[in-house]
């Protein structure tokens, strides 16, 4: 019995790891879009200073 709490309790551990490394990989690709779209804001509003 003890032995099949502890292997379930193992099991669970790992899955929030994984759900953890999920979570990161998500803050990752927002960070990275994020970034794509403020440098495309950025050139956007200098492409429109230089016309003005």
């Amino acid at each position: 019995m003890e032995k099949e709490r502890l292997w379930r309790s193992k099991i669970f551990e790992l899955g929030n790891s994984f759900n953890r490394l999920g979570s990161t990989m998500d803050l990752a690709r927002k960070h990275d879009s994020t970034e794509w779209l403020m440098d495309k804001i950025t050139r956007a509003l200098d492409t429109q200073r230089k016309l003005f």
